[in-house]
């Protein structure tokens, strides 16, 4: 898109609100086009450099509290008049493109579980698939993306939660201040307002929190399986949902090619869950129960392919892989997990005892997506049950064999109400809470932060509508909150605000880091500008550039239209000719230069290459007539032959254009070949445009137009 178009494009965005991204080669004059049109939009412009500015989270001065400790970011200057804008105002983000990935979207790298239909690597996840977000409702995500990262990551942890490793840019919801109520010395609970800060602004004491889930699912049938063009279907029920809880804690599949089986293992000890789960696997599934007693264990088995198929799929087949089903953890009926988790804690749980005095109970599972999940599944019973990691280690046994112990995970509850909803009462001793509910969610406080360097692969989403997720239980940000989210250190940005954002190009070898596709799809347009002689020429005109450069300009179009490939100049520390450093030699010509010092001045603002032909062309001047000389006898006055001569005298025409002068230098003029007059009448007009009034213009106009058409 040639300038003239792009800039009324942009005016023409501007009014509308609508962001665009401008792409295109260094100094052919992007950011001058952008701030034009907010000149004739009338609107403020803010220009900020992503790669200097960090648009990510811009913060603000840091205010202390009134207890003098902790510290509050309040926008200020610019970024106050973000927030506050009453006016059509662009924020211009110039160079964008040069900005790292890292202040693009911040990220996490592989191994971070993600909250969604189950919970899946960041790594694994696609898009279209649904992840929750921080109003504990399921979104799609619309990009994943891939970065190659080196720079600081951080590790934090909190009471309760599995660590979060993070790049240092990457957002968390924080609540930086938290009081509980004091009855006894009547003092409300204090509770600051929830803000996005970078990993690496985290303190700690300041709380992370993680969501409720809102439940979306209400089914009560669950499709099994098909025979043939029957479908098979289990009905929904508290004894379906504790059998499921008996599987996820002791169950497992088999897959050998002629026995395909669900099976679940107790102890012998414990009569009545054998009978219970008896019962129910003869009542929902109607199929005879296969028992194997090894030892003091039984084993209580149904033979059914698509069951089988049904477990592999929603509960996972062995320790490792372990989950709770969707339809259990989503569902409306709050009665289902309940039972599940009694199940679960009947099969895999003990209580956790201490002298004699039942303080609650706990759980251990060697998989992680499971330990997560169920911390949501008490979530969804008002409590933040506490997750303890157990190193892989190596184990001795008393007999002398030693085995590889993988890492495992402790879930601990000691709520009086959640434990009652799955069953069992604790012995009432204290009561300690480690985390609070606000905005329905969940928080708890942060106890530790460690940062190291990191180089390799970091992921990140971009969430439908709410822009968060929940990876490892925290409430993330996807990224770059500026632009993405149109928020600035949790303040809402003004409606008034557009953004605008200027790019090189790849290949224009201007230290470009590439824009992430979620970035990119923000703008309305993706405009890419070339560069146009004639814009340009009328451009120079307006600005008074000299007529001997515009002149040469016209003579060598390629100075500005062709970029510069050469790999030994553009590794040199040299300027290339381009529009931007062309008008820098127009600025040094309009100011004088000191003799002698010309050619080097010259070679400096546009590079050797340049100034070797320029100063060659200067010297035409000296060899041809000058404007009094054609005005006294534009009939008889010397008319060059040569092309670079002819292109000098139209300049000198044009530039020197006047409704005085015309008359006489159209004479003049139409000795020139026809393209050099129609070269020189246009550029006339663009100098004086009320020349085309001129009966003297609309003579030319008549006798050229078969040449013009």
């Amino acid at each position: 898109m040639i300038p003239s178009k792009l800039l009324e494009s942009l005016v023409f965005a501007v009014r509308n609100n609508w962001p665009i991204l401008v792409v295109g080669r260094p100094g052919i004059g992007k950011s001058d086009i952008i701030t034009e049109a907010c000149r004739i939009a009338k609107a403020k412009l803010i220009i900020t450099h992503p790669v200097v500015s960090d648009p990510v989270d811009f913060k603000g001065m840091p205010i202390p509290s009134k207890d003098g400790e902790s510290a509050k970011f309040v926008p200020f200057g610019d970024l106050q008049d973000l927030i506050d804008a009453k006016e059509k105002t662009v924020y211009f983000l110039d160079d964008l493109g040069h900005a790292p990935a890292s202040v693009q979207a911040a990220c996490f790298p592989r191994g971070t579980l993600v909250l969604g239909e189950s919970y899946r690597d960041i790594a694994d996840i696609v898009e279209g698939e649904s992840v929750i977000g921080d109003d504990g409702r399921p979104h799609k995500v619309t990009h994943k993306f891939e970065i190659e990262y080196d720079g600081k990551i951080y590790d934090i942890t909190s009471i309760n939660r599995i660590p979060i490793t993070a790049t240092q840019d990457h957002p968390f919801e924080v609540i930086e201040t938290f009081k509980r109520e004091n009855i006894e010395h009547n003092k409300p609970r204090v509770v600051s307002p929830p803000v996005w800060k970078e990993a690496k602004d985290l303190v700690v004491g300041e709380y992370v929190g993680t969501p409720i889930i809102d439940p979306y699912i209400d089914d009560e049938e669950i499709y099994v399986g098909a025979v043939g063009s029957f479908k098979r279907t289990v009905s929904l029920s508290n004894e379906f949902a504790r059998f499921l809880g008996y599987y996820v804690g002791n169950g497992y599949c088999v897959n050998h090619p002629k026995v395909l089986r669900v099976g679940v293992c107790f102890n012998l000890a414990h009569k009545e869950k054998i009978a219970d789960c008896k019962n129910i696997m003869k009542n929902i599934f109607g199929q005879h129960v296969f028992e194997k007693i090894d030892g003091n264990c039984i084993y209580l088995a149904i033979h059914d392919k698509y069951l089988k198929e049904f477990f592999h799929e929603h509960l996972g087949d062995d320790v490792y892989d372990k989950k709770i089903p969707e339809f259990i953890l989503y569902h409306k009926n709050i009665e289902y997990l309940s039972e599940f988790l009694k199940g679960y804690f009947m099969t895999d749980g003990c209580a956790m005892v201490d002298k004699g005095v039942k303080r609650g109970v706990m759980y251990s599972t060697v998989s992680k997506k499971l330990a997560l999940q169920t911390q949501m599944a008490f979530a969804r019973l008002g409590t933040m049950v506490g997750i303890k990691i157990k190193p892989e280690e190596i184990s001795k046994f008393p007999n002398g064999r030693k085995y590889q112990c993988r890492e495992s995970y402790a879930i601990q509850v000691s709520s009086s109400d959640a434990l009652s909803s799955i069953g069992f009462e604790k012995d009432e001793i204290r009561v300690v809470n480690y985390s609070f509910i606000h905005n329905n969610k969940l928080w708890t406080r942060i106890t530790s932060i460690d940062s190291y360097n990191y180089q390799g692969i970091v992921y990140n989403l971009e969430v439908e509508g709410v822009n968060t997720y929940t990876a490892n239980n925290y409430i993330v940000h996807n990224c770059m909150q500026l632009l993405l989210a149109r928020r600035v250190n949790g303040h809402k940005v003004s409606d008034y605000v557009t953004f605008m954002a200027a790019t090189n190009r790849r290949e224009d070898r201007a230290g470009v880091q590439g824009i992430l596709d979620p970035v990119k799809s923000r703008f309305t347009a993706i405009l890419e500008l070339d560069v146009s002689l004639d814009d340009w020429v009328a451009w120079a005109y307006k600005n008074k550039m000299p007529e001997q450069l515009i002149s040469f300009i016209k003579y060598m179009p390629d100075t500005i239209t062709k970029q510069e490939t050469n790999s030994a100049i553009l590794a040199s520390i040299a300027n290339t000719a381009n529009p931007r450093t062309i008008y820098h030699v127009g600025q040094l010509m309009n100011a004088g230069m000191p003799n002698g010092c010309e050619h080097e001045l010259v070679a400096g603002a546009a590079g050797k290459a340049f100034a070797t032909m320029f100063m060659a062309f200067l010297k035409l001047y000296g060899k041809l007539p000058d404007l009094k000389q054609i005005l006294d006898n534009p009939e008889g006055a010397f008319m060059p032959t040569e092309i670079d001569q002819l292109f000098a005298v139209s300049g000198m025409l044009s530039f020197n254009a006047s409704i005085k002068n015309f008359k006489k230098a159209v004479h003049y003029i139409q000795r020139m070949g026809a393209e050099y007059q129609a070269m020189t009448i246009r550029d006339s007009i663009h100098v004086c445009s009320p020349i085309a009034n001129m009966p003297e213009y609309k003579e030319w106009i008549t006798q050229n137009r078969d040449f013009i058409l």
